[in-house]
Order: C-alpha cells, then structure tokens, then sequence
C-alpha cells in the first residue's frame, strides 16, 4: 500500500484502518490481488493521465464525472475514486481500501470476478454514474473526438447511458 499512499492528493474517502487491514489479508486473498492491481494501475496513471493523478480526491470525482449526466442525486455519488477491485474489496486511488457490501455492481459476482474475467482482456473496477471512474473520463473525451469532429467542437455538454432495463 505505500506504493499508492502520498502518490496521488488528499485522500477524500478514509476506508478501512491498517489494523483491520492485516486481519482480513490473512482470510481472503482477494483483498491483496486488488492491492497488488492497485499498484499496477497507479504506475500506470502516472504516466497515462499525470494531470489527474495529482488532484485530491474531491476535485478528481468532480473532474472524472464532468460531461456525464448524472441523475442520482449529488449525495448518492460515491466519496472515492476506484483505482481497482477484487470481490468486495475496492481500493481507491489514493490508497483507502473499501469493503463494497452492496448496490447492484456487487450484488451477482463481485468486483473483476475471475470467472468473467476470463472473458475480457484487462481487469475493470465495476461502476455506474454514481461513481466517479476512469473509463467514463476516456469514453467522453473518445465521444467528444468523435462526434461533430467537422465542426469547430463537439455539440454536445454530456452524455448519457442508459439501458433498455431488460
């Protein structure tokens, strides 16, 4: 964990203590596979988004979700930034470590589930708009450089995804 804390700004969420920490990685290994995918990631951010990483958390969560419509009240969204996850463990990008013990992307299989992952090419944190995320910062800034790219700039403030709730 000392890989992640101090590399990114103030932490806004505080997740569990290190004294509660040491008790679960000896009961599920699936606490230190999101650590060491954590480390991972961070090195990675470094040099992908430098301008992101050192924001504290609270100015990040704001920047991650500019451009996407977000219909949950400002309460409901998520206090932290994942940075990766296992099962019900999520650590976040500035080193807290969360136990995930509900909503609907922890309800079926948990966090990069290894039976599902097996099906994908790279590990994901699972998240919806009330969660600030990376992949939602990629995949606006991959519409906006799509869409009207003959015109001076996209027509667009945000977006929204939505399902046909089947």
């Amino acid at each position: 964990m000392s890989k992640l804390k101090g590399v990114a700004g103030k932490p806004f969420s505080q997740g569990l203590q290190a004294s509660e920490l040491e008790s679960f990685l000896e009961k599920d290994g699936r606490l230190q596979q999101a650590i060491e995918l954590a480390e991972t990631r961070m090195d990675q951010l470094r040099n992908e988004c430098p301008d992101l990483v050192c924001l504290d958390e609270k100015s990040l969560i704001s920047k991650l979700q500019n451009g996407i419509l977000n219909f949950y009240p400002p309460d409901n969204v998520s206090p932290y930034v994942p940075l990766a996850a296992k099962g019900p463990w999520i650590v976040t990008i500035t080193g807290s470590v969360i136990f995930d013990t509900g909503g609907y992307g922890m309800l079926g299989l948990g966090h990069d589930p290894d039976v599902v992952r097996q099906a994908m090419a790279e590990p994901y944190v699972m998240a919806n708009v009330m969660t600030p995320s990376l992949s939602q910062y990629k995949f606006i800034h991959a519409l906006k450089s799509r869409i009207g790219s003959s015109r001076a700039e996209c027509p667009f403030s945000s977006f929204v995804c939505i399902n046909s709730g089947s």
